[in-house]
C-alpha cells in the first residue's frame, strides 16, 4: 500500500524553492543575472557530477579496500560536491569579471542554486509517490535487492513528510552561504574558496555515513539523519551575518 499524503512532502519541498525566489525578488529586487548564474552553475555542477557517477564513480569507489569503502565514500562524494559546486561557480564568476556584486546578489545566487533544487527535487518526489499510488504494479518492477526499501518508504506514516522538507530548507541555507564565501573568494582570496569547496565537501561528506539509516526507512531515521544539516543549517546563519560585513566591507571599500 502506497501512502499518498507522502507526496506533501514534494509540495513543500517545491514550495520552498518558489517563496525564496519569489521572496528575494520582490524585496531586493536583485539582477535576474545572478539567478542565471546561480542556475547554470548548479546546472554543470549536477551534469558532471552525474556523468561520473554512469562512467568512473564506481571503479574509483572499489579502489579502496571494503573495510575503508564508507570512508572513501565520504571523501569522494565530498570532495567532488565540493570543487565542482564551489569551483565552478567561482570561475563563473571570475570570467564574467563583474565589478560589484552585494551581500544580496550573492544570496541570490545561492538562493537559484538551492531553489531549483528543491523544486525539480520536490516535484519529483510528487511524481513518484503518485505513480506508485495510482499503478501499484510498477512496484513489482523495481530490482527485489531495492524493492523492500522503496515499499518500505511508500508506506510511512504522514507525519514523515516534514523531514526532507527541513532538509530542503537546510539546503538552502547551506547553497546561500557556500555561494558568499565563494564570491568573497573573489575579493579577498583564495581561501575563502577553499573554505567554501571544504564546507560543501563536509555537507556531502557526511551522506555516506547516513545510508545505513535510509537503508532502514522509518519516521525516527527519516528525522534523525537531518540533523547533522540543521546544525550546520544553524551554525551558517550564524557565520552569515559576519559574512555579510565582510562583504559589505569591501563594497564601501570600493566606492
Amino acid at each position: 500500500m502506497v501512502n499518498p499524503w507522502l507526496s506533501l512532502a514534494g509540495f513543500g519541498m517545491t514550495a520552498i524553492g518558489f517563496a525564496a525566489l519569489l521572496y528575494w525578488s520582490k524585496y531586493k529586487k536583485i539582477r535576474p543575472l545572478f539567478y542565471g548564474i546561480g542556475l547554470l552553475a548548479w546546472f554543470l555542477a549536477i551534469l558532471i557530477k552525474v556523468v561520473l557517477d554512469f562512467t568512473l564513480t564506481s571503479s574509483i569507489l572499489n579502489l579502496a579496500p571494503r573495510e575503508h569503502r564508507v570512508l572513501a565514500a565520504c571523501l569522494y562524494y565530498g570532495l567532488r560536491t565540493g570543487l565542482f559546486e564551489a569551483g565552478i561557480l567561482y570561475l563563473f564568476l571570475l570570467k564574467l569579471k563583474i565589478k560589484r556584486i552585494s551581500f544580496e546578489d550573492a544570496v541570490g545566487i545561492g538562493i537559484a542554486y538551492g531553489a531549483i533544487e528543491a523544486i525539480l527535487t520536490g516535484f519529483s518526489n510528487i511524481v513518484n509517490i503518485l505513480m506508485f499510488y495510482f499503478v501499484p504494479e510498477l512496484i513489482e518492477q523495481i530490482p527485489e535487492a531495492q524493492r523492500e526499501i522503496i515499499v518500505s518508504s511508500l508506506n510511512l506514516e504522514t507525519i514523515v513528510i516534514f523531514a526532507p522538507i527541513i532538509e530542503r530548507a537546510s539546503a538552502l541555507i547551506i547553497h546561500i552561504t557556500s555561494a558568499i564565501l565563494v564570491v568573497l573568494a573573489l575579493k579577498y582570496g583564495l581561501k575563502y574558496l577553499l573554505a567554501a569547496i571544504a564546507y560543501k565537501s563536509l555537507v556531502d561528506g557526511i551522506i555516506p555515513l547516513l545510508q545505513s539509516l535510509l537503508a532502514n526507512p522509518s519516521v525516527y531515521n527519516y528525522y534523525i539523519t537531518e540533523i547533522p544539516f540543521i546544525v550546520i543549517a544553524i551554525l551558517s546563519i550564524i557565520v552569515l551575518g559576519k559574512l555579510k560585513d565582510k562583504l559589505i566591507q569591501n563594497i564601501v571599500s570600493n566606492k
